[in-house]
């Protein structure tokens, strides 16, 4: 009974912060923080004395690049989709 009450309050714990920070920050920054999550599971497995291949490493660096790439690019495409939805005009490509 106590591990189950353990797993539903952390899982509901969980749950909520994930929501409330959804709502503060909006549905983007959330979900490219996402992607860091097998980066930083291999991270950790390095720490604990696992071999890393390089085929992890590169997807490791191709995950950042993606997030840092979408992070510089997050003021720029918003703001353009933000006003062509509000105006109901095309999005631009």
């Amino acid at each position: 009974m106590a591990l189950a009450s353990l797993e539903v309050g952390s899982t509901l714990i969980g749950y909520l912060c994930s929501t409330r920070a959804t709502q503060k920050t909006g549905v983007r920054e959330p979900t490219t923080y996402l992607n860091l999550i097998p980066v930083l599971a291999m991270a950790i497995a390095a720490m604990r004395g696992d071999a890393i291949g390089h085929e992890q490493m590169l997807g490791a660096v191709r995950v950042i690049i993606g997030v840092g790439a979408s992070l510089l690019m997050k003021g720029r495409s918003h703001a353009v989709t933000h006003q062509a939805l509000f105006r109901n005009d095309r999005v631009p490509s």
